[in-house]
């Protein structure tokens, strides 16, 4: 179904040039540029070109105090390899240096640009200049030979390092292709 198909129901928008004027007066009524509505609706960020000191910083094209929902940011290598896709739920824009992110799902990859683990963590921050995210309700890595789950957790994906705090639960899955030897008594 076409924007024409529904004129019935909308007869003051019959024409192209009064559909575009409703746009443009919802986009500013929502408080976004146009650049950063079309961005919106692919709710995928890409990081900038990196400045002088070598850093990139992230182009997050949500405006502050408002959020978007199913936002995927993908991590680059500077080969052009997938390293980490960051898929949340909601991101909401706290300020010019934090999102905070409900059912943020992290996928690393190694090398290869093939899958190594998976970070969820359900209630996060992500602080856009120093790249880290935090997270004070319990968070799950999983990998195929492992599973951890902590209470708290700092993660920085610079490093790919992360630090739990509070109660850790580890389990460790026996690997296919290995033979486990037994424990000596």
């Amino acid at each position: 179904m076409n924007w024409r198909d529904n004129s019935m129901a909308w007869p003051h928008l019959r024409s192209r040039k009064a559909l575009n004027l409703a746009l443009a007066l919802c986009v500013l009524a929502l408080g976004i540029s146009p650049g950063e509505a079309k961005s919106k609706a692919r709710k995928t960020a890409t990081p900038t070109p990196a400045p002088a000191d070598g850093k990139k910083d992230f182009d997050v094209p949500i405006p502050i105090n408002h959020d978007a929902k199913g936002v995927r940011i993908p991590i680059y290598s500077p080969e052009g390899v997938l390293q980490m896709m960051f898929e949340s739920e909601i991101a909401f824009r706290m300020d010019a240096q934090q999102l905070r992110l409900t059912q943020l799902k992290i996928e690393t990859y190694d090398g290869g640009g093939k899958p190594e683990m998976v970070i969820e963590m359900p209630n996060s921050v992500f602080d856009l200049k120093t790249r880290v995210f935090s997270s004070v309700d319990p968070v799950t890595i999983r990998r195929t030979d492992f599973e951890v789950t902590g209470a708290n957790m700092t993660f920085d994906t610079e490093t790919r390092m992360g630090k739990f705090t509070g109660p850790v639960r580890m389990l460790i899955f026996k690997p296919d292709t290995q033979e486990v030897p037994p424990l000596s008594q």
